[in-house]
């Protein structure tokens, strides 16, 4: 069972990067379908596991460090840059919160709702907790769906 949760933690953390790389390269109008799509595949796959198994702390300054990135990216108006940034991080660190909150946000920003919404969703999921994702889904869900 080990090796099998090590292997399926390494295929997400590789299907990351080529995401990463993907968003990096790709035209911002090109992004919506593909992206969704890759988000439900790599966030199925995710949720089968356990969050934390495969932390360490390299892995935790990586995920501090891409933050950093991500939000200047933010400032600077690129939300492409920060997405395919947030996909590096996450490559490092699958399970972590902020960087799926982010995620979320640079789906938002470039309009791809269904994948800021699952990206949300799923930092929630990994941290119940997470006012930031929960305030940011309802937001999107009021905004297109009207208030309940």
């Amino acid at each position: 069972m080990g090796d099998q949760h090590s292997q399926d933690v390494q295929d997400i953390k590789e299907e990351l990067g080529r995401l990463a790389d993907h968003v990096f390269m790709e035209e911002r109008s090109f992004l919506g379908g593909y992206l969704e799509h890759m988000l439900e595949f790599i966030i199925g796959k995710l949720e089968l596991l356990t969050p934390g198994l495969e932390v360490d702390s390299d892995s935790l300054i990586v995920a501090e460090d891409c933050i950093t990135d991500i939000e200047l990216e933010f400032i600077r108006g690129n939300p492409v840059k920060a997405l395919s940034r947030a996909f590096r991080g996450l490559k490092s660190s699958p399970h972590h919160p902020v960087l799926w909150f982010h995620v979320g946000s640079a789906c938002a920003a470039l309009d791809i709702v269904h994948g800021a919404m699952r990206a949300f969703m799923h930092a929630s999921w990994i941290h119940p907790g997470y006012e930031d994702a929960k305030r940011a889904f309802g937001a999107l869900m009021a905004c297109f769906y009207g208030d309940p």
